[in-house]
C-alpha cells in the first residue's frame, strides 16, 4: 500500500520563494560587506600585534617611559632661563647673546649636550598633534644672530666668532632629538649661520685662524639629521595619537578634523574599530621603514616617500578603519630639501673660502652625499651656485649669500671684495 506524498503548505513554499530572491538580492551586497569587513577590520585587527611587533624591529618603539617634548626645550641647558617662560618681554636685540657668549663653559656645556646618545624616551601621543614649541632655543638663537651682525658691523670679529660658534654648536645639539621641530629648528639656524660666515669672511681683518675656525663651522664631514630616523619618529608619533584616540580631548580632536581634513571620526565602539584604525597605520609605515632606500640624497629620499604616502591615500576611499592614514602629510619631500639645501650651502661655502675662481664646475662630497657647484662670471663679479635639479623661481638678493628651497644655494662675491 503506497504511501500518501506529503504535500508542502503553501507557507511553507511562499516563504522559500521570498528567501531565495531575498539571497539573490541581497546575497553580493551581504557578501561584499562582508569581504569588506573582512580586510578592512577583521584581519587587521587581527594582525595588530604582529606588526607592532615589526614596527619595534624598525626602530619605532611604542612601549616606555613617555615625556611631551612640547614641554621640554630642544637644548635642556636653557630649561631654567627666566627668558623661556612665554610671558618675557622679549625684544630682536643681543641682550641674551650676551649672557651666552659670557657664561663659563658655555662652549662645553653645548659640546658635551651635540655628543649625547639619542634620547630613548617615548613622545606623547600630543606631540604629532601639537608639535613641539621651544621658546628659549629660539629667543635665544634669534638674539645671537642679532648679537653677530652688530659685532661684524662694529668689527668685533672674534665676538662675532664666538656667536657664530654657540650657533653652530645649537645646531649640531639638536641633532640627536629627531623630530619634524628639530629639524625646522636646525635649517633655520644653518641659515643663517653660513649667510653670517659669508658676511664675516669677507671682512679684511681677520686673520688666518679666524678664517679657519669658520671653515671648521661648514665643514663638509659636519653630521646631519637622518631623514629615516625623522621618518621613525612622525611613525611613533602617530601610532602613539592612534592609540589614544578614544581619550583625546576636543583640542586634539579639532587638530585632526584638520589633518585628516575634515574626515569623519570612527565610531570606535563598532567592531574591533579601534584595533584596525592602528593597524592599518602601523601598515603604511612597516612599507615605508621596509622599502624605502635611505641611502639616496635626502631630497630624491624625502620624494620617494611622499610619493609612497599618496599612493597609500589614493586606495582610501571611504574606509573608516582608513582615519589615521588620512592624517599622514606629505612633507618628506620638504624635510629632505631642507637638509639638501644646508649642505649645499656648505659645499658653495667651501669653494667661496677656497678662492681663486675659474669658470667651471666642482663637485664636492657633503656628509656623503655629491653636489654640483658651478662657477660664472658676470663681469662684476663671481656666481658660485649649487642648484637643486629641475629648480625653479629666482633669486631675491642680488649680492651676498642666499639659500632658496626652489633654486639651491648661491654666492654672488663683487670682485671689489675679493682679496
Amino acid at each position: 500500500m503506497e504511501k500518501k506524498k506529503r504535500k508542502l503548505s503553501p507557507v511553507l513554499i511562499i516563504g522559500g520563494t521570498i528567501l531565495v530572491a531575498l539571497l539573490v538580492f541581497f546575497g553580493p551586497k551581504l557578501y561584499k560587506d562582508y569581504r569588506t569587513a573582512l580586510d578592512t577590520l577583521i584581519q587587521p585587527a587581527a594582525a595588530l600585534p604582529s606588526r607592532i611587533s615589526k614596527l619595534d624591529s624598525l626602530g619605532v618603539r611604542l612601549t616606555g617611559e613617555q615625556v611631551s617634548y612640547a614641554e621640554l626645550e630642544f637644548v635642556p641647558h636653557f630649561q631654567d632661563a627666566e627668558w623661556r617662560q612665554p610671558g618675557y618681554s622679549f625684544q630682536a636685540d643681543s641682550s641674551i647673546a650676551m649672557t651666552l657668549v659670557g657664561a663659563p663653559g658655555q662652549m662645553e656645556m653645548l659640546a658635551k649636550l651635540a655628543s649625547q646618545p639619542d634620547d630613548a624616551r617615548l613622545p606623547s601621543p600630543n606631540d604629532y598633534i601639537r608639535k613641539q614649541n621651544s621658546v628659549a632655543t629660539k629667543r635665544a638663537t634669534g638674539s645671537l644672530k642679532n648679537y653677530v651682525a652688530e659685532a661684524i658691523e662694529q668689527k668685533r670679529y672674534d665676538d662675532a666668532l664666538q656667536g657664530l660658534e654657540i650657533l653652530f654648536a645649537l645646531q649640531d645639539a639638536v641633532i640627536p632629538y629627531p623630530s619634524e621641530a628639530t629639524l625646522l629648528y636646525w635649517y633655520g639656524v644653518n641659515s643663517d649661520l653660513v649667510r653670517q660666515i659669508d658676511s664675516l669672511y669677507r671682512e679684511p681683518g681677520l686673520t688666518p685662524e679666524m678664517r679657519d675656525r669658520m671653515k671648521t663651522m661648514v665643514s663638509l664631514d659636519l653630521r646631519v639629521p637622518s631623514l629615516r630616523n625623522i621618518t621613525a619618529r612622525v611613525a611613533t608619533e602617530m601610532m602613539l595619537t592612534s592609540k589614544k584616540l578614544p581619550t583625546l580631548d576636543e583640542n586634539d580632536l579639532s587638530a585632526l578634523d584638520f589633518l585628516t581634513n575634515h574626515r569623519e571620526f570612527p565610531d570606535l565602539k563598532s567592531m574591533q574599530m579601534h584595533s584596525a584604525i592602528e593597524s592599518r597605520l602601523a601598515e603604511v609605515w612597516i612599507d615605508i621603514l621596509e622599502t624605502t632606500d635611505f641611502s639616496q640624497s635626502p631630497e630624491e629620499l624625502g620624494i620617494e616617500i611622499d610619493k609612497k604616502i599618496d599612493k597609500r591615500h589614493q586606495l582610501m576611499n571611504e574606509v573608516e578603519a582608513d582615519y589615521m592614514v588620512a592624517a599622514i602629510q606629505l612633507k618628506f619631500e620638504l624635510y629632505g630639501r631642507m637638509i639638501a639645501r644646508v649642505l649645499q650651502a656648505r659645499a658653495v661655502m667651501n669653494v667661496v673660502m677656497e678662492g681663486n675662481f675659474k669658470k667651471g664646475s666642482i663637485t664636492k662630497n657633503a656628509s656623503g652625499f655629491e653636489y654640483t657647484v658651478d662657477i660664472d662670471e658676470d663681469g662684476s663679479g663671481w656666481i658660485v651656485k649649487c642648484s637643486r635639479l629641475n629648480g625653479f623661481g629666482s633669486y631675491k638678493n642680488l649680492d651676498g649669500f642666499e639659500i632658496n628651497q626652489g633654486l639651491g644655494a648661491r654666492a654672488f662675491l663683487p670682485k671689489i671684495n675679493q682679496d
